[in-house]
């Protein structure tokens, strides 16, 4: 700890004011789990209304018993509490209790007292939201100065925090005012499927611990002994710590180009891992260049990762100002053949973007979640494709390259059956049962992917820049977010505005597609019809081919049956025009998403080795296109380059005429290859 705090402090960019300060002093009992302390809260009141109460966030008590609103909605809500209780005991279970709350006056301390409120389920069991009555109404401008004592529990961890022999991950742990927005204040219960939303503020937290614990936290250790360590942080709106006797320490750091300062990275991670340090130092020194970059500088002075030992493997992955969780720290990524995937080094890249996209942009993720987790999905990728590149950004697995976009389309699809309302609807706790994952990860993700391949990286790069320097340290909407994009792009902003707006995921098809040999019209035909004239307005020519466009129109716009010439992508290497050549009638039947603002390309490509282009803005819902060519079509396809990696059901975007054997020996090469080694495994247990 003395190594720790004798680091020179780094010069940071001005922090915005707060209204809010926080000086806590709190004892950590590690062998109980406990925390007891005391809260000083100095609250300034923005509004422009007197207040009647002040409420508290009461967060750990979501995890007093198994029917608080967080268990009833949360990812354990199909557990077995009994055999936990039979597991842990009463260890299991993790709470916080007011003891007393005071508001100090000139006149001297006033007792308050409290009531609990649900505001949003009407639970009479949960208990995280607590409601302080004020004596007197506090005027517009006002500061009210607080003193609030508690005693908390941590509980064994189950999602964010909790405690084991060794290693506490304190997140959530003291009572913490609610956000006040320009609406009033923000209530909310704490709910499964959603995080964290508050105000900025200034915290300045002492912690008494039993010496040898390693602590680290949200800010700067600013002066520490044997038994006690003080953390400052300016213009933060959560706080969190750890504590371990199972941690070493690893300090770096890290300067970008675009970067005002420089950053001091605290690297926590069980010493039996420090081995594996160079990789996870290439993460976060990738996320924290590519961020300042392409987003805008890390307004703080330090950041803390911190890998945890197995045991506490449930408080990993998460995100804190300042202070993030990755995966465990564990012998497990060093092992063949999962040592060649960059699982872990995603998972710290993902948390590090939080710092962003929750911590500096802090929007109401119970109202908007995707724009805290499906923003930073979408970053967690721009970052692995820069230090890992296209398309292994997730590593390979047994010498395949792993690609995180089709594994994100993959968890898309096995909950697009579900997904029939908006990405943007409020608010994200109420999403279709079982579909709030698929909303606020791959599909934000995928949408913003989306719109960066068919707008440009640069535009969509633009957007973000301009998003960042509007509402850094304030709580961005979807709204904001598309007026950033309006700043660079109107195109951008339409598009980005459907994708969050529209009630399902597009596909694009291929219904269906034949070639069949032509034979010329029988009958009475004009006298006055040129032969070669009739042909060239059915065949080929230098400049392209003839195609009839059959598209039934949308909205107020009419159907219609096209005649276009259209240019060959690549002509045929030998041209048969023979007037006995036999000819093809080549046709194909599409399917669309019927949206606005999502245009693709068509393909064909014929036995000549002819190759057709037809652009088709999607918006009808079905298209024909037929074509008359001395040559059969073998393949036809929609999205050839994937520009819309949306459409999570790349299989029906082509239809082949013809075998691929290339893409059939491909895997059957690959299968076979996994096949041999996976029994010569088995073998040797046998």
């Amino acid at each position: 700890m003395l190594l720790w705090t004798a680091q020179p402090a780094q010069a940071q960019p001005a922090l915005p004011d707060t209204q809010q300060r926080y000086r806590i002093e709190a004892t950590v009992d590690p062998a109980a789990a406990t925390i007891e302390g005391t809260t000083h809260l100095r609250w300034t009141h923005p509004g422009a209304t007197p207040l009647t109460s002040i409420p508290l966030h009461l967060y750990l008590n979501a995890f007093s018993h198994d029917q608080t609103t967080w268990m009833d909605a949360g990812p354990l809500n199909t557990v077995r509490f009994d055999d936990l209780q039979a597991m842990y005991g009463d260890a299991l279970w993790g709470w916080i209790d007011l003891q007393a709350a005071r508001l100090h006056t000139p006149s001297g301390p006033v007792a308050l007292t409290w009531s609990y409120a649900q505001p949003d389920d009407g639970n009479p069991l949960d208990r995280t939201l607590a409601v302080l009555a004020l004596p007197t109404p506090l005027a517009p401008g006002a500061a009210a100065e607080l003193e609030i004592t508690f005693r908390a529990r941590l509980p064994t961890p189950i999602a964010r925090t909790g405690a084991t022999p060794g290693t506490l991950v304190a997140a959530q742990w003291f009572p913490k005012a609610a956000a006040y927005t320009p609406q009033g204040w923000s209530l909310q219960q704490f709910h499964g499927p959603t995080e964290f939303f508050a105000d900025f503020a200034d915290y300045e937290v002492t912690l008494h611990h039993p010496p040898g614990w390693l602590l680290a936290a949200t800010g700067a250790a600013t002066s520490s002994t044997r038994t006690t360590t003080t953390f400052t942080q300016r213009a933060v709106h959560d706080f969190a710590f750890v504590a371990s006797t199972e941690l070493a320490p690893t300090t770096f750091t890290v300067k970008p180009p675009a970067q005002p300062h420089a950053i001091t990275v605290h690297l926590l991670q069980p010493p039996t891992q420090t081995h594996t340090t160079p990789r996870w130092r290439e993460a976060i020194e990738g996320a924290l260049h590519t961020l300042t970059r392409r987003v805008g500088p890390y307004p703080y002075a330090t950041l803390t990762v911190v890998l945890p030992p197995w045991r506490a493997v449930r408080t990993s992955g998460m995100e804190y100002p300042t202070l993030i969780t990755g995966l465990a720290g564990d012998p497990l990524w060093s092992t063949w053949p999962i040592d060649t995937l960059k699982i872990p080094e995603v998972v710290i890249i993902h948390e590090l973007a939080h710092q962003y996209f929750y911590g500096i942009l802090a929007s109401q993720e119970r109202d908007e979640a995707y724009l805290d987790e499906g923003l930073t999905t979408y970053w967690e990728g721009e970052i692995a494709r820069d230090l890992y590149g296209d398309p292994a950004w997730m590593g390979h697995l047994l010498g395949r390259p792993v690609h995180g976009d089709q594994g994100r389309a993959l968890g898309l699809r096995r909950w697009a059956h579900l997904l029939d309302e908006p990405i943007a609807r409020r608010p994200s706790w109420l999403y279709y049962p079982a579909s709030s994952g698929a909303q606020v990860y791959p599909r934000t993700a995928l949408t913003l992917r989306t719109a960066a391949l068919r707008h440009g990286q640069p535009l969509m790069d633009a957007c973000f820049a301009a998003y960042y320097r509007r509402q850094a340290f304030r709580h961005p909407t979807l709204h904001d977010l598309l007026d950033a994009a309006a700043e660079v792009s109107p195109d951008l902003r339409d598009t980005l505005r459907e994708g969050f707006t529209q009630p399902r995921l597009p596909n694009y098809r291929v219904v269906s597609a034949s070639s069949t040999p032509w034979t010329p019209p029988r009958g009475h035909l004009p006298d006055d019809l040129d032969p070669l004239a009739a042909r060239a307005l059915q065949d080929d020519s230098p400049e392209g081919a003839y195609l009839a466009i059959l598209d039934p129109g949308h909205g107020d716009q009419p159907g219609q049956v096209q005649r276009v010439r259209v240019p060959f992508a690549a002509p045929p290497p030998h041209p048969d025009t023979a007037p006995d050549a036999p000819r093809y009638v080549s046709a194909v039947r599409l399917r669309g998403p019927a949206w606005e603002h999502l245009p693709t390309l068509l393909r064909l490509d014929f036995e000549d080795g002819a190759r057709l282009d037809l652009p088709w803005d999607g918006r009808a819902p079905w298209r024909e296109v037929r074509v008359l060519r001395p040559a059969r079509l073998t393949r036809a396809t929609l999205d050839p380059e994937r520009l819309i990696p949306l459409d999570v059901f790349p299989e029906d975007n082509a239809w082949d005429l013809q075998p691929d054997d290339a893409f059939t020996a491909d895997w059957s090469l690959w299968f076979g290859a996994a096949a041999a080694w996976l029994a010569a495994e088995v073998s040797a247990w046998l």
